[in-house]
């Protein structure tokens, strides 16, 4: 209250004085003009301070009034915003753009990438091959993805969704989904369409490939996506993933399955029984380093071990080749791979087994087999040199059939696969933004394995001999994580 008064009374007497002031420059104020007005701010002030001090309890009460009744409006309103706190959405971006729920029932993370690629390939041999030329080269977009994943109700109900757009399609395919459930202690159930537990490199994302893309033997090998259901368990040191699942992707001389994705429940090429399952010892380091190949400078030692299993058994023709006629193939297949991490560098195998049984006498089963070994050392904090073998077999002709220059990969001329690759990565911002460089050489020719991202097929010398060897693969590719 004093201070109030205090302002009141400099107030009066600053207008006072500008008052005075105007005069004195007007006409001069007299003394005795000066003495009435000092008197009559000092009556004044007076009546303030005597009215001040009669109603200072009141005051000092209706203020308090009003200070209780501000803060419990304040506390009403935190209360009422509590209780909306569920409806009310937070958003974010830590490494990808999320939105989600403040209390964190609710989230959805959105994130993709891009890879832009250009590529060159010379082959010596193009006879029996369409539209082929000893030089092909020219710009695409690898991939293109986007992905929706995040949880539900609560932190234990996930789900995934992912959408891509490859080189030469102009539709976007969706790839993953799925809805998985925390069982707790490590266990976990999820349902619908995703990477079947078998192949570590096919595994393990695009985006942190060492290299433009995948081995060439990885596409071969690989089970695909697929649908079905998978149980998981992961501890300290181990876990293990097992699946039953709609069918395994296989390429092989008897029966190739092509794509597995989304296929409706009456689809022919459902298998009459598949299941997929994979076993991992983590020897040393932890469980996230090995989301990918990479030794990062200054990362610590890892070292992790895996074993895996494929089985499958068609019940119809679809995919067998008529010249078979109607056979039931049996799949069998086993993978086993060793990646080590250190500080700067990195060091990678796997090798394959997969037999494609007819089931009919008098025709051999094709027992397919690679193996790759691969790895990665920088040369500065940014950049790291790489290098790649393959090696591979895919049986294309058990029982003696005649060569040809066929579509993958039935009784193709070319069955083995041998390869090597080196190269460059120039990380300007890890894997969220590089520019890849590698170049590919094919030391026989290339067949059953060719693909439309890596070695293109070979065809045959113009009198008709498959003894194309030499064939040249480059790529520079750059990544953008978003």
């Amino acid at each position: 209250m004093r201070t109030y008064l205090a302002s009141i009374t400099a107030i009066l007497a600053t207008s006072s004085l500008a008052m005075a002031g105007d005069v004195a420059a007007d006409k001069g104020p007299t003394d005795q003009e000066l003495s009435a007005a000092i008197a009559e701010l000092r009556r004044d002030v007076s009546e303030l301070r005597q009215e001040a001090d009669g109603t200072q309890t009141w005051l000092t009460a209706e203020r308090a009034e009003q200070v209780r009744q501000t803060v419990a409006d304040v506390l009403a309103d935190a209360d009422e915003r509590a209780s909306l706190a569920a409806d009310g959405a937070t958003s974010g971006f830590k490494e990808s753009l999320w939105i989600g729920s403040a209390d964190g029932n609710f989230k959805m993370i959105i994130r993709g990438y891009m890879q832009v690629r250009f590529t060159f390939d010379h082959r010596s041999e193009t006879t029996g091959v369409a539209d082929a030329t000893n030089n092909e080269w020219g710009w695409e977009v690898r991939r293109t993805k986007l992905y929706f994943e995040g949880h539900m109700l609560d932190p234990s109900w996930k789900y995934k969704t992912e959408f891509t757009i490859t080189g030469g399609e102009s539709a976007p395919l969706l790839e993953d989904a799925y809805i998985e459930k925390s069982l707790g202690d490590g266990l976990s159930v999820r349902a619908g369409q995703f990477k079947a537990p078998y192949l570590r490199e096919f595994n393990t994302s695009d985006t942190v490939t060492q290299f433009a893309d995948r081995s060439t033997l990885s596409s071969f090998f690989s089970p695909g996506r697929t649908l079905g259901a998978q149980l998981s368990w992961e501890g300290d040191a181990f876990r293990i993933s097992g699946m039953f699942a709609n069918a395994v992707q296989t390429k092989s001389n008897y029966y190739s399955s092509g794509n597995l994705l989304n296929l409706p429940w009456t689809s022919t090429k459902i298998a009459q029984y598949a299941f997929a399952a994979r076993a991992e010892w983590l020897a040393a380091g932890t469980w996230g380093q090995f989301k990918e190949y990479t030794g990062w400078c200054g990362g610590q030692f890892g070292a992790l071990v895996g074993l895996a299993g494929e089985v499958m058994k068609k019940s119809n023709s679809q995919g067998v080749p008529a010249t078979y006629g109607d056979i039931e193939p049996f799949v069998a297949g086993v993978t086993t791979d060793l990646t080590l991490q250190f500080s700067g560098a990195s060091l990678a195998t796997w090798f394959a087994f997969r037999q494609v049984d007819p089931a009919q006498a008098g025709l051999a089963p094709a027992n397919q087999y690679g193996v790759v070994v691969q790895g990665g050392y920088f040369l500065t904090d940014t950049v790291e040199l790489i290098a790649r073998y393959e090696y591979g077999s895919a049986d294309t002709m058990p029982n003696g059939e005649a060569a040809s220059v066929a579509v993958l990969p039935s009784n193709n001329g070319y069955s083995v696969y041998n390869a090597a690759s080196v190269g460059l990565n120039w990380y300007l911002s890890k894997q969220r933004l590089r520019v890849t460089t590698d170049l590919s050489y094919a030391f026989t020719g290339v067949g059953a394995f060719a693909t439309t991202s890596d070695f293109l097929r070979d065809g045959t010398s113009p009198s008709g001999q498959f003894d194309a060897s030499g064939q040249v693969l480059v790529r520079v590719q750059l990544q953008m994580m978003f």
